[in-house]
């Protein structure tokens, strides 16, 4: 089930949100090892190209029940890259995806740390490797 739920996130021409809507129970079931092994998938489907990935990416960060506290550095990465573009549709969804994810993590040190990088990257002092840099594709 993971798997397919994995695929749906890599699509290379993106996934309609009603495909997605019956994924969320499943997402909301998954489990933290569940959890580890979807944050690099939703990474790998931004750095591809994160106008294909936003629906998908979105969902799992909007159906997510867990704290993401352990995830929200990688996560805002990802999104970030979606502020940049030139689409309404990705910069606001991006940007919601970013608030609900920090909105779903409790330490408080992870959270200042990925709105600090956040910050950087939006003002262009941004000095970590963008998510493309850990993959390759």
């Amino acid at each position: 089930m993971i798997d397919a739920y994995k695929n749906l996130l890599v699509s290379a021409n993106g996934v309609n949100s009603f495909v997605l809507k019956p994924w969320g129970s499943v997402v909301r079931s998954f489990t933290k090892p569940e959890t580890e092994s979807i944050v690099p998938v939703v990474k790998r489907a931004f750095a591809r190209n994160a106008k294909t990935a936003i629906t998908a990416g979105y969902h799992f960060i909007e159906e997510i029940k867990l704290d993401l506290s352990d995830f929200i550095l990688e996560l805002v990465q990802s999104f970030q890259f979606g502020i940049k573009l030139d689409s309404d549709k990705v910069i606001g969804l991006s940007t919601k995806a970013i608030s609900i994810a920090v909105s779903k993590s409790t330490n408080l040190n992870n959270i200042s740390v990925a709105v600090t990088d956040l910050v950087k990257f939006a003002s262009g002092n941004y000095s970590h490797s963008p998510p493309h840099a850990f993959f390759s594709l």
